[in-house]
């Protein structure tokens, strides 16, 4: 049953947001229909400490009743004449909850995406550093090299007395690869003189292969005799593959 009220003066509050302030104050006469009127949210009844009613085709609820049923605090600031809703420890009605779990959702794959780039950039960096440190900057290959030669190429020919007992590697700052021999003749020996020439340069040119199978750079090839005496320097070019002597001891 619906009743005819007259009201003789009221203020009139309209909601738009989580701040609400009031203008100027002003009374008029106006007419209000109250009806057994109902709310619900997510399915669940709102009570009333003062009853709605209907105006000028709206309307109307106490602004205490709609914090109260929305789970909100509310603060009256005198001075500035406003109204202040806040929720209450993350109380929030089902819609606020699923727009915040929407933010949160969006944040989060804003965050794997990222997380994915950064994966990417740190697999790529691995990448470069794995293979730096496998071809250019492995000791441990270095020295595998080392024994690799000394047991391979310590004598470069079965009918000649030229007999090498160490080799040495090591990268220089430009990351060629250097290569010292230490032979076990001396320089002024009939064995490095009467050497074959030809096969002496073939037998350096595989030990270069042999390095340039594990690095891809330019080789520098020393050769020393007992006494520690530089008697020879060859240089191998990576780009062409081929062998250049720079220095020949000749008695």
């Amino acid at each position: 049953m619906k009743k005819k009220i007259l009201i003789l003066s009221l203020i009139f509050i309209f909601i738009l947001g989580s701040t609400i302030s009031i203008g100027s104050t002003y009374s008029q006469n106006i007419t209000a229909w109250f009806y057994d009127i109902k709310i619900y949210m997510d399915g669940k009844q709102w009570t009333f400490t003062n009853a709605p009613f209907i105006y000028n085709g709206n309307a109307y609820i106490s602004i205490n009743d709609l914090a109260r049923n929305m789970g909100l605090s509310i603060q009256w600031d005198s001075q500035s004449n406003t109204y202040s809703l806040a929720s209450i420890d993350g109380n929030l009605s089902l819609s606020a909850l699923k727009y915040k779990l929407d933010r949160q959702n969006l944040e989060i794959n804003n965050l794997r995406f990222q997380l994915a780039q950064k994966e990417a950039e740190l697999a790529m960096l691995k990448s470069s550093t794995s293979s730096r440190k496998t071809y250019r900057n492995d000791d441990d290959l270095l020295d595998d090299l080392e024994d690799l030669l000394e047991d391979k190429y310590d004598r470069y020919d079965d009918d000649e007395d030229l007999y090498f007992k160490d080799y040495r590697l090591y990268q220089d700052s430009n990351d060629d690869i250097i290569v010292k021999m230490y032979g076990r003749f001396d320089k002024n020996s009939d064995d490095w003189k009467d050497r074959d020439k030809s096969d002496f340069r073939e037998f350096i040119e595989d030990i270069c292969r042999e390095i340039d199978r594990k690095f891809n750079e330019d080789i520098e090839v020393i050769v020393y005799d007992k006494d520690d005496d530089r008697i020879a320097r060859y240089i191998w070019d990576d780009s062409d593959n081929e062998l250049e002597r720079k220095y020949e001891y000749w008695r």
